[in-house]
């Protein structure tokens, strides 16, 4: 039987689930250093990988404690994150990053997906041979399946006047795609950011874009290069009335249920860190 069995069919687990803690969280990486194989077209990068890799790490250093400790006074727990999908250079197609199955194997399998690679403004670029190229908002599809959340670690990606608008087509039952509006550069303190980002938003109990921003802040481009800057973005989904957007949830809170969110994008936050450049 297939972990998103278990994890949606077991009474078990209910109590986790009314306490707005994810009883799973399966994650999905599509990371690119070289362009090369991917037939040019941008720069090869260094980090992205790795940056990936240790968005896992940093993901099963977190929750399952914490989650443990918040299930022993809530009477419930939630499973550890999986590492789903862990595609790189050129695994990552347009094919593989657009495909809007559910099934086991799949990005819409995955909680949280993970871009890391070049940006485009509302897109990602993966490479210039066929079968790769530029993804655009409107390819994606997020969130058809049981994908929640994404990062896309690439620059540009926000850089527009109206991001909401920019990102509408993308979301199709995503909660939150968390971005940047300005360039960035390749991290090889990743580690430490995601551990600082999952930190922050279990244990921290703190919003999503703060977790994110100031992670960004404290392990980001600022710290790597103190001359330049960058700027962080969290994009929500549409909300019903009454709900504050998602970029505010905590872990705890997230109601993680698999139901999906308006079709739409909503608020959007962004942080302005140093001296970015666009």
């Amino acid at each position: 039987m297939s972990p998103r069995m278990r994890f949606t069919t077991l009474a078990f687990l209910a109590p986790a689930l009314s306490w707005g803690l994810s009883p799973s969280l399966d994650i999905g990486t599509f990371t690119i250093d070289n362009y090369s194989g991917n037939g040019g077209g941008a720069t090869n990068l260094t980090y992205q990988i790795a940056g990936g890799q240790n968005f896992y790490a940093a993901a099963m250093n977190y929750i399952p404690p914490y989650s443990a400790a918040v299930g022993a006074s809530a009477g419930g727990s939630t499973n550890n994150p999986t590492l789903n999908i862990d595609y790189r250079n050129t695994q990552v197609t347009k094919a593989a990053l657009i495909n809007t199955s559910s099934g086991f194997g799949n990005r819409e399998y995955c909680d949280f997906a993970y871009y890391g690679g070049h940006g485009l403004v509302g897109g990602m670029y993966l490479g210039a041979s066929p079968g790769y190229g530029a993804v655009a908002a409107g390819d994606l599809n997020l969130g058809v399946g049981y994908t929640r959340w994404m990062i896309g670690n690439g620059c540009s990606l926000f850089y527009s006047g109206t991001p909401s608008a920019l990102w509408a087509p993308a979301f199709k039952g995503i909660k939150v795609l968390l971005g940047f509006r300005s360039l960035m550069f390749d991290n090889n303190l990743s580690l430490n950011l995601y551990n600082d980002f999952f930190n922050g938003w279990t244990y921290g109990e703190k919003t999503l874009y703060n977790a994110f921003f100031d992670a960004q802040a404290d392990w980001g481009y600022q710290h790597l290069y103190p001359t330049k800057g960058l700027e962080p973005g969290c994009l929500s989904a549409q909300v019903t009335q009454g709900r504050y957007d998602y970029c505010r949830d905590s872990f705890r809170w997230v109601a993680h249920d698999y139901t999906p969110a308006i079709q739409n994008s909503g608020y959007f936050y962004s942080r302005v860190i140093g001296t970015p450049q666009y």
